[in-house]
């Protein structure tokens, strides 16, 4: 199992590098003077996120990782005025009770 150290580590990577991605593209908009988009570097996040499936695999076609990261903008969820955001780590803990109850209904069948 990955631990909390390392699964944070990856995670605040690709965070960051999501941010460095989107100042590029702003900053060579405005320098060009046209609408820039990011720069692709789908490879090396699907292979983070693959990394960690390996201990957090995809359920019933959705994936929590990728859900986190992309559509919760990295944990940020925006419940009418107010924004809460799960941290790297209380994601991990969350992740790692969740799978750990489907591991005893598996191994209890």
């Amino acid at each position: 199992m990955i631990n909390k150290a390392q699964f944070v580590s990856l995670i605040e990577a690709l965070q960051q590098q999501h941010i460095k991605d989107v100042e590029y593209a702003n900053s060579l908009s405005a320098v060009l003077n046209i609408d820039c988009g990011l720069y692709n570097n789908s490879l090396l996040s699907t292979a983070i996120i693959n990394l960690l499936r390996c201990w957090f695999p995809i359920k019933e076609d959705h994936c929590e990782i990728e859900f986190y990261c992309y559509w919760q903008n990295f944990g940020r969820v925006e419940i009418e005025n107010e924004v809460i955001v799960e941290t790297p780590e209380e994601f991990y803990e969350r992740l790692v009770l969740q799978y750990s109850k489907v591991a005893e209904l598996v191994d209890a069948n």
